[in-house]
């Protein structure tokens, strides 16, 4: 899978006028202004959905602060992304929360892993300033991932 931002499609996002980005942002805090928790999440959350309706129209399903059951006991994610058959999660990590310490950050990997091995969902987790410093590139990840897990499955439905 290319992780990395085609420059047409970077090109394609900075030729929207800014109007288009703002009517994202401003679904952001319609729909989800309640359960977002941090600048952080609106930001990777509003270019999700700037990407999503303007460039890949997969349309996502979005779930912000969904909470998932472990064997460890009850958990709170971030996002729960859903495109037809693929999910995943996506966590958005502040700095001061989520690298207070090495233990909170082993405890995150550990949460991660769990997350993987009992739910079988992919855990994405972006660090603050990876967010801050280009939100689209965050998106384009996370929808890529999607989008071809979705056509793998497909493909082997139809084999």
């Amino acid at each position: 899978m290319n992780t990395k931002l085609p420059d047409s499609f970077r090109e394609g996002l900075l030729s929207y006028p800014d109007y288009l980005i703002d009517s994202a942002a401003f679904l952001v805090d319609q729909r989800y202004g309640d359960t977002i928790e941090s600048p952080i999440e609106s930001l990777f959350l509003t270019a999700l959905i700037f990407i999503d309706q303007t460039l890949s129209r997969l349309g996502i399903y979005i779930e912000p602060q969904s909470v998932i059951e472990l064997s460890t006991g009850v958990v709170r994610v971030d996002f729960w992304l859903s495109y037809k058959a693929a999910d995943c999660i996506v966590e958005c990590d502040g700095r001061d929360y989520h690298h207070a310490s090495w233990e909170q950050i082993e405890r995150d990997r550990s949460r991660d892993a769990m997350i993987e091995q009992e739910i079988k969902l992919k855990v994405f987790r972006f660090p603050g300033t990876q967010i801050h410093n280009d939100p689209a590139q965050c998106a384009y990840i996370v929808l890529r991932y999607l989008k071809d897990l979705n056509d793998q499955r497909a493909e082997r439905e139809a084999a």
